[in-house]
Protein backbone atom coordinates (compact mmCIF):
# COMPACT_ATOMS: atom_id res chain seq x y z
CA UNK A 1 0.00 0.00 0.00
CA UNK A 2 3.02 2.19 0.69
CA UNK A 3 4.47 2.00 -2.16
CA UNK A 4 1.05 2.29 -4.40
CA UNK A 5 0.86 5.86 -2.33
CA UNK A 6 4.49 6.71 -3.15
CA UNK A 7 4.01 6.14 -6.63
CA UNK A 8 0.86 8.26 -7.13
CA UNK A 9 2.60 11.56 -5.59
CA UNK A 10 5.74 11.28 -7.19
CA UNK A 11 4.68 12.95 -10.47
CA UNK A 12 3.14 15.80 -8.11
CA UNK A 13 6.23 15.72 -5.79
CA UNK A 14 8.25 16.31 -8.98
CA UNK A 15 5.93 19.12 -10.54
CA UNK A 16 5.43 20.86 -6.74
CA UNK A 17 9.36 21.12 -6.68
CA UNK A 18 10.14 22.19 -9.75
CA UNK A 19 7.99 24.97 -9.57
CA UNK A 20 7.21 26.06 -5.85
CA UNK A 21 10.40 28.17 -5.87
CA UNK A 22 8.15 30.60 -8.21
CA UNK A 23 5.16 30.32 -5.91
CA UNK A 24 7.25 31.00 -2.72
CA UNK A 25 8.32 34.02 -4.57
CA UNK A 26 4.43 35.44 -3.81
CA UNK A 27 2.55 36.13 -6.47
CA UNK A 28 2.07 38.36 -9.68
CA UNK A 29 3.37 37.74 -13.29
CA UNK A 30 6.46 36.07 -13.60
CA UNK A 31 9.62 37.80 -14.98
CA UNK A 32 12.30 36.05 -16.72
CA UNK A 33 15.93 37.41 -16.89
CA UNK A 34 19.22 35.91 -18.50
CA UNK A 35 22.86 36.61 -17.84
CA UNK A 36 22.87 39.69 -19.61
CA UNK A 37 19.63 41.09 -18.47
CA UNK A 38 20.83 40.89 -15.27
CA UNK A 39 24.72 41.90 -15.72
CA UNK A 40 22.75 45.07 -17.74
CA UNK A 41 20.48 45.68 -14.39
CA UNK A 42 23.57 45.62 -12.45
CA UNK A 43 25.16 47.97 -14.63
CA UNK A 44 21.93 50.59 -14.01
CA UNK A 45 21.59 50.67 -10.78
CA UNK A 46 24.33 49.64 -8.35
CA UNK A 47 24.84 52.02 -6.07
CA UNK A 48 28.64 51.62 -5.95
CA UNK A 49 28.74 52.53 -10.03
CA UNK A 50 26.61 55.12 -9.39
CA UNK A 51 28.75 56.79 -6.36
CA UNK A 52 31.91 56.08 -8.67
CA UNK A 53 30.61 57.72 -11.30
CA UNK A 54 30.26 60.65 -9.35
CA UNK A 55 33.64 60.43 -8.21
CA UNK A 56 34.65 60.82 -11.77
CA UNK A 57 32.37 64.06 -11.98
CA UNK A 58 34.19 65.35 -8.97
CA UNK A 59 38.05 64.55 -9.87
CA UNK A 60 37.54 66.17 -13.20
CA UNK A 61 35.97 69.34 -11.11
CA UNK A 62 39.20 69.17 -9.02
CA UNK A 63 41.46 69.40 -12.51
CA UNK A 64 39.56 72.12 -13.67
CA UNK A 65 39.66 74.05 -10.51
CA UNK A 66 43.59 73.30 -10.49
CA UNK A 67 43.67 74.56 -14.01
CA UNK A 68 41.91 77.67 -13.31
CA UNK A 69 43.79 78.65 -10.02
CA UNK A 70 46.98 79.73 -12.18
CA UNK A 71 45.45 82.86 -14.10
CA UNK A 72 43.14 84.82 -12.46
CA UNK A 73 41.21 87.16 -13.55
CA UNK A 74 38.52 89.31 -11.58
CA UNK A 75 36.32 92.57 -12.50
CA UNK A 76 35.66 94.91 -9.76
CA UNK A 77 33.11 97.39 -9.16
CA UNK A 78 32.62 99.71 -5.85
CA UNK A 79 30.35 102.42 -4.84
CA UNK A 80 31.12 104.83 -1.63
CA UNK A 81 28.64 107.45 -0.65
CA UNK A 82 30.12 110.78 0.23
CA UNK A 83 27.19 113.10 0.94
CA UNK A 84 26.81 115.44 3.78
CA UNK A 85 27.24 113.84 7.19
CA UNK A 86 24.16 114.11 9.33
CA UNK A 87 24.08 116.40 12.08
CA UNK A 88 23.46 115.63 15.80
CA UNK A 89 22.84 117.17 18.47
CA UNK A 90 22.86 115.90 22.32
CA UNK A 91 20.49 115.64 25.01
CA UNK A 92 20.64 119.19 26.04
CA UNK A 93 20.73 121.04 22.50
CA UNK A 94 24.26 121.21 22.26
CA UNK A 95 26.15 120.61 18.52
CA UNK A 96 27.73 117.47 18.30
CA UNK A 97 30.91 118.87 16.48
CA UNK A 98 30.07 116.38 13.77
CA UNK A 99 27.60 118.15 11.16
CA UNK A 100 30.55 120.17 9.08
CA UNK A 101 29.41 119.61 5.46
CA UNK A 102 31.43 118.71 2.50
CA UNK A 103 32.40 121.43 0.21
CA UNK A 104 31.26 119.22 -2.78
CA UNK A 105 29.40 116.40 -1.50
CA UNK A 106 28.68 113.46 -4.31
CA UNK A 107 29.24 109.83 -5.03
CA UNK A 108 32.63 107.79 -5.86
CA UNK A 109 32.90 105.05 -8.18
CA UNK A 110 35.64 102.78 -8.48
CA UNK A 111 35.68 100.09 -11.85
CA UNK A 112 38.41 97.94 -12.44
CA UNK A 113 39.92 94.71 -13.61
CA UNK A 114 42.92 92.28 -11.93
CA UNK A 115 44.50 89.26 -13.17
CA UNK A 116 47.36 87.96 -11.16
CA UNK A 117 49.48 84.99 -12.78
CA UNK A 118 51.91 82.33 -11.00
CA UNK A 119 55.45 82.58 -12.77
CA UNK A 120 57.26 80.34 -10.22
CA UNK A 121 56.41 78.51 -7.31
CA UNK A 122 58.71 75.71 -6.80
CA UNK A 123 56.68 73.61 -9.08
CA UNK A 124 54.16 73.43 -6.89
CA UNK A 125 51.94 74.86 -9.82
CA UNK A 126 52.60 72.09 -11.56
CA UNK A 127 53.12 69.08 -9.18
CA UNK A 128 49.39 70.07 -7.82
CA UNK A 129 48.06 69.92 -11.17
CA UNK A 130 49.83 66.31 -12.07
CA UNK A 131 48.14 65.47 -8.63
CA UNK A 132 44.65 66.40 -9.75
CA UNK A 133 45.16 64.30 -13.38
CA UNK A 134 46.57 61.07 -11.28
CA UNK A 135 43.30 61.65 -8.51
CA UNK A 136 41.18 61.60 -11.40
CA UNK A 137 42.82 58.18 -12.94
CA UNK A 138 42.16 56.63 -9.33
CA UNK A 139 38.59 57.60 -9.47
CA UNK A 140 39.03 55.90 -13.19
CA UNK A 141 40.45 53.08 -11.66
CA UNK A 142 37.70 53.01 -8.79
CA UNK A 143 34.64 52.70 -11.37
CA UNK A 144 36.35 49.94 -12.99
CA UNK A 145 36.59 47.93 -9.71
CA UNK A 146 32.44 48.72 -8.98
CA UNK A 147 31.94 47.81 -12.42
CA UNK A 148 33.97 44.22 -11.78
CA UNK A 149 32.53 43.94 -8.63
CA UNK A 150 28.90 44.00 -9.83
CA UNK A 151 29.52 41.95 -12.51
CA UNK A 152 30.91 39.18 -10.59
CA UNK A 153 28.56 39.48 -7.63
CA UNK A 154 25.83 39.00 -10.26
CA UNK A 155 27.23 36.04 -11.62
CA UNK A 156 28.20 34.50 -8.77
CA UNK A 157 24.02 34.85 -8.05
CA UNK A 158 22.74 33.77 -11.61
CA UNK A 159 25.19 30.60 -11.41
CA UNK A 160 23.98 29.98 -7.67
CA UNK A 161 20.26 29.90 -8.41
CA UNK A 162 21.32 27.33 -11.78
CA UNK A 163 23.61 25.03 -9.43
CA UNK A 164 20.15 24.79 -7.03
CA UNK A 165 18.23 24.44 -9.98
CA UNK A 166 20.38 21.40 -10.81
CA UNK A 167 20.41 20.03 -7.44
CA UNK A 168 16.56 20.16 -7.26
CA UNK A 169 16.52 17.68 -10.91
CA UNK A 170 19.41 15.42 -9.02
CA UNK A 171 17.34 14.64 -5.53
CA UNK A 172 13.94 14.15 -7.77
CA UNK A 173 15.74 11.81 -9.51
CA UNK A 174 17.65 10.37 -6.37
CA UNK A 175 13.99 9.65 -5.16
CA UNK A 176 12.38 8.50 -8.08
CA UNK A 177 14.68 5.75 -7.97
CA UNK A 178 14.70 5.07 -3.97
CA UNK A 179 10.69 5.03 -4.65
CA UNK A 180 11.32 1.75 -7.30
CA UNK A 181 13.73 0.34 -5.03
CA UNK A 182 11.12 0.45 -1.94
CA UNK A 183 8.72 -0.93 -4.46
CA UNK A 184 10.78 -3.86 -5.76
CA UNK A 185 12.00 -4.83 -1.67
CA UNK A 186 8.29 -4.96 -0.74
CA UNK A 187 7.58 -7.04 -3.37
CA UNK A 188 10.38 -9.65 -2.01
CA UNK A 189 9.05 -8.71 1.30
CA UNK A 190 5.78 -10.01 0.49
CA UNK A 191 6.95 -13.55 -1.20
CA UNK A 192 9.69 -13.47 1.99
CA UNK A 193 12.64 -13.32 -0.14
CA UNK A 194 14.13 -10.64 2.05
CA UNK A 195 13.46 -9.31 6.22
CA UNK A 196 11.54 -6.38 7.01
CA UNK A 197 14.90 -4.60 7.57
CA UNK A 198 15.49 -4.42 4.20
CA UNK A 199 12.28 -2.00 3.41
CA UNK A 200 12.77 0.41 6.99
CA UNK A 201 16.14 0.93 5.28
CA UNK A 202 15.00 2.11 2.10
CA UNK A 203 11.83 4.09 3.87
CA UNK A 204 14.60 5.93 5.47
CA UNK A 205 16.53 6.26 2.86
CA UNK A 206 13.84 7.84 1.04
CA UNK A 207 13.07 10.06 4.04
CA UNK A 208 16.61 11.19 3.87
CA UNK A 209 16.25 12.02 -0.02
CA UNK A 210 13.06 13.94 0.63
CA UNK A 211 14.52 16.11 3.43
CA UNK A 212 17.27 16.56 0.74
CA UNK A 213 14.93 17.50 -1.52
CA UNK A 214 13.64 20.13 0.60
CA UNK A 215 17.25 21.68 1.14
CA UNK A 216 17.37 21.91 -2.06
CA UNK A 217 14.44 23.67 -2.78
CA UNK A 218 15.21 26.28 0.26
CA UNK A 219 18.77 26.70 -1.56
CA UNK A 220 16.84 27.66 -4.65
CA UNK A 221 14.23 30.00 -3.15
CA UNK A 222 17.03 31.93 -1.21
CA UNK A 223 19.19 32.32 -3.87
CA UNK A 224 16.55 33.75 -6.14
CA UNK A 225 16.19 36.33 -3.07
CA UNK A 226 20.08 36.87 -3.52
CA UNK A 227 19.83 38.05 -6.76
CA UNK A 228 16.42 39.66 -6.27
CA UNK A 229 18.29 41.69 -3.56
CA UNK A 230 21.30 42.13 -5.29
CA UNK A 231 19.72 43.82 -8.28
CA UNK A 232 17.63 45.65 -6.68
CA UNK A 233 14.23 44.13 -7.18
CA UNK A 234 10.96 44.06 -5.20
CA UNK A 235 11.50 40.69 -2.81
CA UNK A 236 8.10 40.45 -3.56
CA UNK A 237 7.96 40.13 -7.30
CA UNK A 238 8.53 36.58 -8.63
CA UNK A 239 11.27 35.67 -11.07
CA UNK A 240 12.90 33.13 -13.13
CA UNK A 241 16.40 32.77 -14.63
CA UNK A 242 16.81 31.39 -18.15
CA UNK A 243 19.92 29.50 -18.35
CA UNK A 244 22.04 26.37 -18.07
CA UNK A 245 25.02 25.52 -15.84
CA UNK A 246 27.34 23.68 -18.82
CA UNK A 247 31.16 23.47 -19.03
CA UNK A 248 32.44 24.96 -22.05
CA UNK A 249 36.54 24.67 -22.23
CA UNK A 250 38.89 27.29 -21.75
CA UNK A 251 42.47 27.94 -21.44
CA UNK A 252 44.58 30.26 -18.93
CA UNK A 253 48.20 30.58 -18.39
CA UNK A 254 49.44 31.56 -15.18
CA UNK A 255 52.36 33.68 -16.74
CA UNK A 256 50.16 35.46 -19.17
CA UNK A 257 47.60 36.32 -16.04
CA UNK A 258 50.70 37.44 -13.67
CA UNK A 259 51.63 39.63 -16.41
CA UNK A 260 48.13 41.32 -17.58
CA UNK A 261 47.71 41.84 -13.96
CA UNK A 262 50.64 44.30 -13.57
CA UNK A 263 48.71 46.92 -16.26
CA UNK A 264 45.58 46.00 -16.25
CA UNK A 265 44.23 44.82 -12.26
CA UNK A 266 42.92 48.08 -10.92
CA UNK A 267 43.56 47.62 -7.32
CA UNK A 268 47.46 46.92 -8.70
CA UNK A 269 46.97 50.44 -10.86
CA UNK A 270 45.50 52.09 -8.20
CA UNK A 271 48.17 51.77 -5.54
CA UNK A 272 50.93 52.66 -8.63
CA UNK A 273 48.91 55.64 -8.61
CA UNK A 274 48.54 56.42 -5.27
CA UNK A 275 52.30 56.04 -4.71
CA UNK A 276 53.01 58.79 -7.57
CA UNK A 277 50.57 61.14 -5.84
CA UNK A 278 52.83 60.58 -2.86
CA UNK A 279 55.80 61.01 -4.55
CA UNK A 280 54.09 64.57 -6.26
CA UNK A 281 52.95 65.92 -2.33
CA UNK A 282 56.76 65.38 -1.63
CA UNK A 283 57.97 67.51 -4.32
CA UNK A 284 55.37 70.51 -3.33
CA UNK A 285 56.21 70.04 -0.18
CA UNK A 286 59.95 70.88 -1.52
CA UNK A 287 58.60 73.75 -3.05
CA UNK A 288 57.28 75.43 -0.16
CA UNK A 289 61.31 76.18 0.35
CA UNK A 290 61.56 78.21 -2.68
CA UNK A 291 60.13 82.10 -3.84
CA UNK A 292 56.56 82.59 -5.31
CA UNK A 293 56.55 84.72 -8.48
CA UNK A 294 53.51 86.32 -9.54
CA UNK A 295 53.19 89.11 -12.47
CA UNK A 296 49.96 91.01 -12.15
CA UNK A 297 47.93 93.78 -13.79
CA UNK A 298 45.56 96.37 -12.72
CA UNK A 299 42.62 98.23 -15.32
CA UNK A 300 40.76 100.52 -13.82
CA UNK A 301 38.94 103.39 -13.49
CA UNK A 302 37.71 106.28 -10.71
CA UNK A 303 35.01 108.57 -10.87
CA UNK A 304 33.52 111.08 -8.45
CA UNK A 305 29.64 111.27 -9.67
CA UNK A 306 27.65 109.29 -12.08
CA UNK A 307 28.38 111.94 -14.94
CA UNK A 308 31.91 111.41 -14.35
CA UNK A 309 32.43 107.66 -15.25
CA UNK A 310 33.66 107.01 -19.16
CA UNK A 311 34.26 104.10 -20.38
CA UNK A 312 37.33 105.66 -23.25
CA UNK A 313 40.91 104.56 -22.97
CA UNK A 314 42.37 107.79 -21.85
CA UNK A 315 40.17 107.51 -18.38
CA UNK A 316 41.70 104.19 -17.38
CA UNK A 317 45.06 103.57 -15.54
CA UNK A 318 46.86 100.80 -16.38
CA UNK A 319 49.46 99.18 -13.70
CA UNK A 320 51.61 95.90 -13.74
CA UNK A 321 54.09 94.37 -11.75
CA UNK A 322 55.80 91.46 -10.28
CA UNK A 323 55.80 90.02 -6.76
CA UNK A 324 58.43 87.93 -5.01
CA UNK A 325 57.55 85.75 -1.83
CA UNK A 326 60.13 84.74 0.11
CA UNK A 327 59.42 81.87 2.87
CA UNK A 328 61.27 83.15 6.17
CA UNK A 329 59.33 82.31 9.23
CA UNK A 330 57.43 79.01 7.45
CA UNK A 331 60.86 77.63 6.80
CA UNK A 332 60.32 75.43 10.05
CA UNK A 333 56.38 74.49 9.03
CA UNK A 334 57.92 73.57 5.70
CA UNK A 335 60.34 71.41 7.02
CA UNK A 336 57.82 69.33 8.98
CA UNK A 337 55.46 69.51 5.87
CA UNK A 338 58.33 67.53 3.59
CA UNK A 339 59.17 64.84 6.77
CA UNK A 340 55.26 63.97 6.31
CA UNK A 341 55.42 63.96 2.35
CA UNK A 342 58.54 62.02 2.78
CA UNK A 343 56.49 59.24 5.37
CA UNK A 344 53.28 59.37 2.90
CA UNK A 345 55.47 58.34 0.36
CA UNK A 346 56.89 55.38 2.23
CA UNK A 347 53.38 54.51 3.46
CA UNK A 348 52.08 54.18 -0.12
CA UNK A 349 55.06 52.33 -1.14
CA UNK A 350 54.66 49.68 0.99
CA UNK A 351 51.48 49.28 -0.14
CA UNK A 352 51.80 49.44 -3.74
CA UNK A 353 54.31 45.99 -2.62
CA UNK A 354 51.91 44.88 -0.37
CA UNK A 355 49.33 45.39 -3.14
CA UNK A 356 51.31 43.79 -5.71
CA UNK A 357 51.87 40.71 -3.24
CA UNK A 358 47.96 40.48 -2.79
CA UNK A 359 47.39 40.50 -6.26
CA UNK A 360 50.06 37.67 -7.18
CA UNK A 361 48.16 35.52 -4.69
CA UNK A 362 44.88 36.35 -5.76
CA UNK A 363 45.66 35.29 -9.19
CA UNK A 364 47.00 32.33 -8.35
CA UNK A 365 44.70 30.99 -5.97
CA UNK A 366 41.59 31.99 -8.34
CA UNK A 367 43.82 30.07 -11.55
CA UNK A 368 44.56 26.76 -8.79
CA UNK A 369 40.82 26.97 -8.17
CA UNK A 370 40.10 26.83 -11.73
CA UNK A 371 42.60 24.07 -12.76
CA UNK A 372 40.93 22.08 -10.06
CA UNK A 373 37.58 22.77 -11.03
CA UNK A 374 38.48 21.44 -14.91
CA UNK A 375 39.67 18.17 -13.25
CA UNK A 376 37.35 17.25 -10.83
CA UNK A 377 34.68 18.04 -14.43
CA UNK A 378 36.72 15.57 -16.16
CA UNK A 379 37.27 13.03 -13.44
CA UNK A 380 33.60 12.87 -12.54
CA UNK A 381 32.22 13.22 -16.19
CA UNK A 382 33.44 9.33 -16.67
CA UNK A 383 32.65 8.75 -12.96
CA UNK A 384 29.07 9.79 -13.65
CA UNK A 385 29.02 7.28 -16.02
CA UNK A 386 30.99 4.43 -14.24
CA UNK A 387 28.76 4.74 -11.42
CA UNK A 388 25.46 4.81 -13.16
CA UNK A 389 26.33 1.61 -14.83
CA UNK A 390 28.00 0.15 -11.60
CA UNK A 391 23.78 1.28 -10.05
CA UNK A 392 22.16 -0.40 -13.20
CA UNK A 393 24.46 -3.49 -11.78
CA UNK A 394 23.35 -3.72 -8.70
CA UNK A 395 19.71 -3.32 -9.46
CA UNK A 396 20.17 -6.35 -11.40
CA UNK A 397 21.76 -8.24 -8.90
CA UNK A 398 19.17 -7.26 -6.14
CA UNK A 399 16.18 -8.11 -8.07
CA UNK A 400 17.60 -11.44 -9.13
CA UNK A 401 18.80 -11.90 -5.46
CA UNK A 402 21.98 -11.91 -5.74
CA UNK A 403 22.91 -8.93 -4.73
CA UNK A 404 22.46 -7.05 -0.98
CA UNK A 405 20.47 -4.17 -0.55
CA UNK A 406 23.40 -2.70 1.05
CA UNK A 407 24.90 -3.26 -2.13
CA UNK A 408 22.25 -1.31 -3.89
CA UNK A 409 22.40 1.90 -1.69
CA UNK A 410 25.99 2.12 -1.74
CA UNK A 411 25.78 2.06 -5.86
CA UNK A 412 22.59 4.68 -5.49
CA UNK A 413 24.85 6.89 -3.09
CA UNK A 414 27.93 6.68 -5.49
CA UNK A 415 25.62 7.89 -8.06
CA UNK A 416 24.34 10.77 -6.27
CA UNK A 417 27.97 11.99 -5.03
CA UNK A 418 29.27 11.94 -8.24
CA UNK A 419 26.43 14.19 -9.53
CA UNK A 420 26.86 16.44 -7.00
CA UNK A 421 30.85 16.68 -7.11
CA UNK A 422 29.77 17.49 -10.55
CA UNK A 423 27.21 20.20 -10.54
CA UNK A 424 29.66 22.18 -7.76
CA UNK A 425 32.43 21.80 -9.72
CA UNK A 426 30.89 22.78 -12.61
CA UNK A 427 29.91 26.13 -10.40
CA UNK A 428 32.77 26.75 -8.95
CA UNK A 429 34.54 26.82 -12.42
CA UNK A 430 32.61 29.30 -13.77
CA UNK A 431 32.98 31.49 -10.33
CA UNK A 432 36.87 30.84 -10.72
CA UNK A 433 36.51 32.29 -14.37
CA UNK A 434 34.78 35.10 -13.24
CA UNK A 435 37.26 36.21 -10.25
CA UNK A 436 39.91 36.36 -12.59
CA UNK A 437 38.36 38.84 -15.32
CA UNK A 438 37.44 40.64 -11.84
CA UNK A 439 41.05 40.84 -10.67
CA UNK A 440 42.11 41.67 -14.30
CA UNK A 441 39.29 44.43 -14.41
CA UNK A 442 38.16 42.36 -17.32
CA UNK A 443 34.02 41.88 -16.14
CA UNK A 444 31.49 44.11 -17.99
CA UNK A 445 34.18 44.50 -21.36
CA UNK A 446 34.17 42.35 -24.33
CA UNK A 447 37.95 41.40 -22.94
Amino acid sequence: MKTVIINFFSPLILVFFLFAPLYAQEGGPVSKYTLDDCVEIAMERSSDILTAKEGIKLAKGVVFEKWSSILSVNAEAKYTYTGLIPETTSASGLSSGLSTPLDEPDDQYDFGITASLTLFSGGKVIWGLNIAHLQLQVAEEQYRIAVNEAVYDTKVAFYAILLAKKKIEMRLEELDLLTRNLEKTEDKYRNGLVPKYDVMRIEVEAINARTSLIEAKNDLTVAYEDLKKLLDIDLGKPIEIEGELKYYEREADLKLLLTAAETESPERNIAGLNERIADRNVDIAIGDFFPAVKAFANYDHSATGWEKISFNEPDWEFTAGVVVEIPITDLVLSMAKKKQANAEYKVAELKLKDTKRDMEYSIRSAYYDLVESKEIIKLQEYNIGLSEENLKTAELRYENGVGTLLELLDARLAVTEAKLNYLTALFNHEKSLSQIRKLLGREGTTN
